[in-house]
């Protein structure tokens, strides 16, 4: 089992028994708020899905995750790294409110939530990892089922792990911030179905915007993020002036080529650009990354039907430090999953945590030299040579492939124009990017 399996393991009984106990619920929604609309509920489809696409025969009568018992032991065996800290820790929090149980010291499942926090990464000893499990589920400085907005979730946030720190409970905080999971869905103009659209906004003044901005090419993804991103390797240029095509591939375990439970493999266009058009990153106020789903994309089989979003970094001051990071994400898979669920199954799987990922690699590399990679704003001379879509003539779960031809150079024109107003306004973030997946049109 991988760490990442335990975790979605962890979210799956806690989805299962929100579904079943009205008063789970409304624990579990005051730190994952989707958990208000009685009507959601994805772990089961989740795990059918995943079943009916992987190549061996699978027991539908066994879990493809392990259960909360299981998990919890495995996790105990794992020291976590980056931002996998983060996303235990929270785990855990919300596992506190849906198993109260868990918050007995004399139980079992609080033996075993301990157990999974005396690590050599967050706390070494017995006694200070019940304290911190204590910490996790401390009604107290948690809000109110009516006030529980995402500012007032961040600040328990904080307020939890600078209580954390100052105790010596946890010695280090860095990849500790922001809040995983605390992408707020938002709705996109014209896209109909089951598509979910997320937004997370974090401000920080702990890297400087030459050092964050080294870390939004995508090939720095899977050396910060190795977990869940398996590949993400140049594959050379885009269709078209201004693209560069990548390699995605994403999974539960990256070590496993045959056992992992989720993976799926894609192939992605990107575009960057600094705000406004300049040659140097001295004279830029924002650095952006804008990507979708490649021509050709989905094939036939593929797991994800629409993958596109923008990254951005941003200044607030004429200093280097005070930054806004601000990304969004777009994900549709071949079941048709509601908005909701499939929010939560990215919350499970750290898919939108692309910010997290990048202040910690920032934030644990300053003062190496050249760390992370030079921004890849410089457009190719040409585009590559064209090619007829991979999948034609074939059927997918997904909406038709390819689409159509992206119109790259009026895109740039755009994201220019969009984020220029942006940073006029006070950096305020916009709901998406300016693409639609494989239509070529503007929003």
């Amino acid at each position: 089992m991988s760490e990442l399996d335990g975790l979605v393991g962890i979210y799956g009984a806690i989805d299962q028994v929100a579904r079943n106990d009205e008063e789970s619920r409304a624990e579990v929604s005051r730190l994952l708020p989707l958990y208000r609309d009685p009507g959601l509920h994805w772990y089961d489809d989740f795990q059918t899905w995943l079943r009916g696409s992987r190549r061996e025969v699978v027991d539908p009568g066994e879990p493809l995750f392990p259960q909360l018992e299981p998990a919890l032991r495995e996790l105990a065996k794992v020291d976590p790294r980056g931002r996998m800290q983060a996303r235990r820790l929270f785990a855990l929090a919300v596992a506190a409110r849906a198993f109260p149980k868990m918050r007995k010291r004399r139980s079992k499942l609080g033996a075993l939530a301990a157990g999974a926090l005396r690590t050599g990464r967050l706390v070494d000893s017995e006694e200070s990892a019940q304290a911190l499990l204590e910490l996790l589920a401390d009604e107290e400085t948690l809000p109110n089922l009516d006030g529980s907005g995402p500012q007032d979730l961040s600040a328990w946030w904080k307020h939890l792990i600078e209580t954390a720190h100052s105790a010596d409970l946890i010695s280090d905080t860095t990849g500790l911030f922001p809040r995983p999971c605390s992408g707020r869905l938002v709705t996109v103009p014209g896209v109909a179905g089951p598509v979910a659209a997320l937004k997370t906004e974090f401000v920080t003044e702990e890297i400087d915007f030459e050092a964050a901005t080294r870390f939004i090419d995508p090939a720095n993804w899977q050396r910060c993020m190795p977990h869940f991103w398996c590949d993400m390797t140049e594959l050379g240029r885009g269709r078209l002036p201004g693209m560069h095509l990548y390699r995605e591939v994403v999974s539960t375990d990256c070590a496993s080529k045959v056992g992992a439970r989720f993976e799926a493999e894609t192939e992605l266009e990107f575009n960057f650009q600094w705000i406004p058009e300049t040659a140097t990153v001295a004279n830029a106020q924002a650095a952006v990354a804008d990507y979708q789903l490649a021509y050709g994309r989905p094939a036939l089989l593929d797991l994800i039907c629409v993958d596109e979003g923008s990254l951005v970094v941003a200044r607030l001051g004429p200093g280097p430090k005070r930054l806004l990071i601000t990304t969004t994400k777009r994900i549709q898979f071949s079941f048709p999953f509601s908005s909701k669920a499939i929010a939560s199954i990215m919350c499970a799987l750290g898919y939108a945590d692309v910010v997290g990922d990048l202040l910690y690699c920032a934030a644990s590399n300053a003062g190496v030299p050249d760390a992370g990679t030079e921004f890849p704003a410089a457009p190719p001379t040409a585009p590559a040579p064209g090619a007829a879509p991979r999948c034609a003539g074939r059927t997918s779960p997904c909406s038709p492939c390819g689409g159509g031809p992206h119109i790259a150079g009026q895109l740039v024109q755009d994201m220019a124009s969009v984020w220029a107003r942006v940073l006029r306004e006070g950096a305020t973030a916009v709901g998406r990017g300016t693409r639609r997946s494989g239509t070529g049109t503007r929003t």
